[in-house]
């Protein structure tokens, strides 16, 4: 087996080395792996370009999301605002609307990480460890970025409230992840 195979087996086969006098399928097998984990790198593009986004077109951003949220609520029936209450209960709305980002944003890349692992460690626990892991790095940086961007600022609580979105992302990812590893054994399991 050459050396390049090897190494690449070691790293992206469950970190042993896979035995195979097939050096190609170990190479495919590791070029997959990480192309696996191409969605959750493409997604820290997506929040880093958000959070490169200056005060001001941040906070437009927002307000236009919270205003069209509003304007969909006093749609209803039962609601009748005039244009002036709309403003007023859409700029409520403007710091919830931010946090909720940040939470989803986060719970997003965390599922996005944890499911490839499964190429690198069967070990759920070291899947969720290492997903929440990078998220809360990433998260931290992402506020240390900020600094850097004008009119922006690191915010500690902002880096609860990611981190807190990866925690229940990985939390619902284990759910689904767990409820069809479970169901797909016991199909199997009545095949045989």
């Amino acid at each position: 087996m050459k050396k390049s195979a090897y190494i690449l087996s070691f790293f992206y086969r469950k970190f042993r080395p896979v035995r195979s006098k097939n050096r190609f399928a170990i190479l495919r097998a590791a070029r997959f792996s990480v192309a696996a984990f191409l969605p959750a790198v493409i997604w820290m593009a997506f929040i880093f370009s958000f959070s490169a986004a200056p005060a001001v077109e941040s906070s437009e951003t927002s307000d236009g999301i919270s205003y069209k949220i509003v304007k969909v609520m006093a749609a209803l029936p039962f609601l009748d605002w005039e244009e002036e209450e709309l403003e007023i209960k859409a700029e409520a709305l403007h710091v919830p609307i931010r946090k909720a980002a940040h939470f989803s944003e986060y719970a997003l890349l965390a599922v996005l990480w944890a499911a490839p692992f499964g190429y690198i460690t069967k070990s759920t626990k070291k899947r969720m460890a290492a997903a929440f892991l990078i998220c809360l790095i990433y998260a931290v940086s992402d506020e240390i970025h900020q600094l850097f961007v004008p009119g922006r600022d690191g915010n500690v609580k902002d880096v609860l409230i990611d981190s807190a979105g990866a925690g229940s992302g990985i939390l619902l990812w284990r759910f689904l992840f767990h409820n069809f590893s479970c169901r797909r054994r016991a199909k199997n399991s009545m095949r045989t």
